[in-house]
């Protein structure tokens, strides 16, 4: 133990010499060799767990972890069958314990190495990978850092690198294929269950169809819809975990649906669910003059600069553009996912009534969009708006054309 921490010691030192401004190159070309020599001797990723645990150095963290990231991608094949057995569980358990205390692109990094290794040994050797990352989603406490890891599993397994085999690339992706509805079921419910629970009781009933108000905004495109009528609800007030969770639902959403199939797995609850969030993007101005409280690395970490409230307030009790250009950004990430969704090539039959589900509900927010009779208003407000949200009108466009 006193060898394990003396060499941390001296590569925290290292690290730190390595990355100062007065360190020569010739001085990080020596650090260099001495840091590539010891992650070559076998048995350094037991140091670099160590080193994992015990450290609160940023550079020794990354490095240890690129240390097992190597190990993984480069030497997996040759290491022995007890070492992989406890890397899998070690890893893991330190991801529990550490997520919080972490920096976000340690944690993002450590996840990225366990799902390396879920592509080289899941299922047969690793046979909990996937239903663990669903227990976490489960688990409010803990559904931050699975959606984290769901993100990570589709970014890395469903588009895997050239270094994979074209068999198990197909096993991969039927793997994961197999996993979709259940996915795709806790994601609705997440959604849902924060819209609901955070969402204004309207003092007053929302406008009926047969209303003028009514009308105006939807024609008689919507008449009897009843998606229509969800989204003249007032929308909801989220905290700043909510909002944070609800955003990491939408990304790992949009990266789904840039390679599942279109299918029934998407419901009409989840697209409704999605164009709620999606009102976020109009109704509020997605252009803020300071940063917001959740920058768009998606990484999950507030803003230091910001000091939000319990009640979503700014330092001093007021609404801040901070929040108003955060909550945008809901809407931007809905509507990406409604992209990738209109995007697609091909249309199966029994996503027909679906994609017309899709168009009556990206019109209903292009009528609130362009709702104010002064012109100058609407130009000004589209002009701050995402261009996500014009990309999918003229997906719509395209289609209504061929």
């Amino acid at each position: 133990m006193a060898s394990d921490e003396s060499s941390l010691r001296a590569l925290e030192n290292l690290m730190t010499e390595f990355f100062h401004s007065c360190t020569t190159n010739e001085r990080k070309r020596e650090i260099e060799e001495v840091l590539n020599n010891f992650a070559q001797q076998t048995g350094a990723w037991r140091h670099c767990l160590f080193f994992l645990s015990n450290t609160r150095n940023e550079y020794v963290m990354m490095y240890s972890l690129t240390v097992f990231e190597n190990l993984v991608n480069k030497m997996w094949i040759g290491l022995a069958s007890q070492d992989k057995m406890e890397i899998r569980s070690c890893l893991p358990k330190l991801l529990l314990a550490q997520h919080k205390s972490v920096p976000y692109f340690i944690r993002n990094k450590l996840c990225k190495v366990i799902v390396d290794i879920g592509r080289q040994d899941w299922p047969m050797f690793y046979h909990d990978f996937f239903t663990s990352t669903l227990q976490l989603i489960q688990t409010p406490a803990l559904a931050p850092l699975g959606l984290v890891m769901l993100k990570t599993t589709s970014e890395e397994l469903a588009c895997p690198r050239e270094d994979l085999s074209v068999a198990r690339k197909d096993e991969l992706r039927k793997l994961l294929l197999e996993q979709v509805p259940t996915v795709l079921g806790l994601l609705t419910g997440i959604l849902e269950t924060y819209w609901d629970k955070h969402s204004v009781i309207a003092s007053t009933p929302p406008p009926s169809p047969t209303s003028r108000e009514g009308v105006e905004l939807l024609g008689s495109l919507f008449q009897g819809s009843q998606y229509s009528k969800l989204l003249c609800q007032p929308m909801a007030a989220l905290d700043n975990e909510s909002h944070q969770l609800c955003c990491l639902v939408l990304e790992c959403l949009a990266h789904l649906f840039s390679w599942i199939p279109l299918s029934t797995s998407i419901t009409p609850t989840l697209l409704a669910s999605i164009f709620h969030f999606a009102r976020f993007g109009c109704d509020l101005r997605t252009k803020a003059k300071t940063g917001p409280l959740i920058s768009s690395t998606s990484n999950g970490q507030l803003n230091p600069g910001a000091v939000p409230t319990s009640n979503g307030e700014g330092r001093n009790g007021q609404q801040s553009e901070v929040n108003k250009a955060d909550r945008a950004r809901l809407g931007v990430l809905a509507m990406t996912c409604v992209n990738e969704l209109v995007s697609k090539n091909c249309v199966p039959m029994d996503f027909e009534e679906y994609l017309l589900r899709m168009f009556q509900q990206t019109f209903f927010l292009l009528q609130r969009l362009t709702r104010e009779n002064n012109a100058h208003t609407v130009k000004s407000r589209l002009q701050e708006l995402d261009e996500r949200y014009g990309s999918v009108q003229k997906h719509f466009m395209s289609l209504h054309k061929a």
